[in-house]
């Protein structure tokens, strides 16, 4: 996903008129990191969980995965707003 983002960076650069490279670029490049984020927490929770590791765990993993899930879901929106 990060190239196409910067295949339209590179689109962007070359035809300053066009405006759909440049949405597509920002979209990629701005939004990937969500996604991303949201990744790193659901495998988080879920290696807790296997290894067993509610005790170990500073925070439980049901208090990982759903307010981070809800969190990354906000950045989301308020990034796509910015992009509209």
């Amino acid at each position: 996903m990060e190239v196409i983002g910067y295949i339209g960076r590179a689109e962007v650069h070359e035809n300053t008129d066009q405006l759909m490279p440049y949405i597509l670029q920002s979209m990629f490049l701005l939004l990937l990191p969500v996604f991303f984020a949201a990744s790193i927490y659901m495998v988080l929770g879920r290696i807790i969980r296997v290894a067993r590791g509610e005790k170990y765990s500073l925070i439980p993993f049901t208090i990982i995965t759903k307010p981070s899930f809800g969190v990354m879901l906000f950045h989301f929106w308020y990034k796509a707003q910015a992009l509209a």
